[in-house]
């Protein structure tokens, strides 16, 4: 047991388990404090014209005094005294005199903390969805550039690193979406709604409808492909990007059909695809514009109907009998030595 007094700053205080750790110059120091040790607390803090609430007591940067008890191999601060928060406002009146401070990278459980350098406040890194741990784990217990968010709610502090490369790449993205530029990404998985693929390392949604033009029954399917895709919507504050693939497959359709339509004319033998079968005709795809082989263009010989003819996913070859000014409405005739009759 040691009864001298040490000084410290909290560094780390979990409101729900009321534990923290109490950091000093060349050491860090657990403590906890029991549902009767709080009241107390609150009790001599109101004493000293100070507002406390249960849930915030403790602050990053709290500046206290305290004893330790050696616990084994544990060592606990107790008998923790309140003195004030010098440190943080240091930290903060640092910040706005810099705008970009230093620190110590640390990992404590799975959550990212900086060690403030001149202050030994812990801040906790906000670390947004979209990005990927490893880039923060190989920089465990280097020096980082930051930047504080939050700095006018003691007890929602935190930090933002302003020298990794996730703010690089994410310069990268804006850029290709003001572009409108198509940009090259990897599905990693399913997720509710849709997809989640990997952009410069950063995450992006993809949802279940914007993958294709056609319905998708196994989405399975699509893991782990790499693909192009446009950027549809992104917000910059919360570092959102949606993406879509069936955007640049819809533009490369019109742009066919477009083509296709230009070069059209009576008389001319094309090759499509059987789309539909009707009672009345056959709709064939010409390669993004659609036309119909209506049932008495079908051939010479009667039928009963146009299933006896072609089947839905055959090509067939076609000879375009009209059409409408606009293009809109295609009338074609069925030739008769198409690849389904070989």
């Amino acid at each position: 047991m040691e009864n001298r007094i040490h000084n410290g700053v909290v560094s780390r205080f979990d409101t729900k388990k009321h534990y923290g750790f109490i950091e000093c110059e060349n050491n860090s120091y657990f403590f906890f404090i029991d549902s009767d040790d709080i009241n107390a607390k609150i009790i001599a803090l109101k004493k000293q014209g100070i507002k406390a609430n249960m849930k915030t007591i403790y602050n990053v940067g709290d500046e206290v005094n305290f004893k330790l008890k050696y616990l084994g191999d544990t060592v606990e601060a107790f008998d923790i005294e309140y003195v004030g928060n010098k440190q943080r406002q240091l930290l903060i009146e640092e910040y706005q005199e810099k705008k970009v401070l230093l620190g110590y990278l640390k990992k404590i459980n799975d959550g990212f903390f900086v060690k403030h350098i001149s202050t030994y406040v812990f801040l906790p890194v906000e670390i947004s969805k979209y990005e990927i741990d490893s880039v923060y784990d190989e920089r465990i217990n280097q020096m980082v550039q930051f930047q504080l968010k939050n700095i006018n709610k003691i007890d929602k502090i935190k930090a933002v690193l302003t020298d990794r490369k996730y703010i690089c790449e994410w310069e990268k993205i804006k850029e290709l979406f003001e572009k409108q530029e198509i940009v090259n990404g990897i599905i990693k998985h399913r997720t509710k709604g849709g997809f989640i693929v990997d952009i410069f390392g950063i995450d992006a949604f993809l949802q279940g409808g914007q993958i294709d033009i056609k319905p998708i029954i196994k989405y399975d399917v699509f893991i782990n492909e790499t693909m192009d895709f446009k950027i549809i919507k992104l917000n910059d504050e919360h570092k959102n990007i949606v993406l879509s693939h069936k955007i640049l497959l819809e533009e490369s359709l019109e742009i066919q059909r477009n083509q296709i339509i230009a070069k059209l004319e009576k008389g001319k033998i094309l090759e499509g695809i059987v789309k539909n079968i009707v009672d009345y005709g056959i709709f064939v795809d010409l390669g993004g514009v659609d036309g119909l082989i209506h049932i008495s263009d079908l051939g010479e010989r009667k039928i009963n109907h146009p299933n006896e003819i072609a089947v839905v996913g055959n090509k067939i070859n076609v000879i375009v009998l009209d059409f409408t000014e606009d293009k809109a409405r295609i009338q074609l005739g069925y030739v008769q030595n198409s690849e389904e009759n070989v």
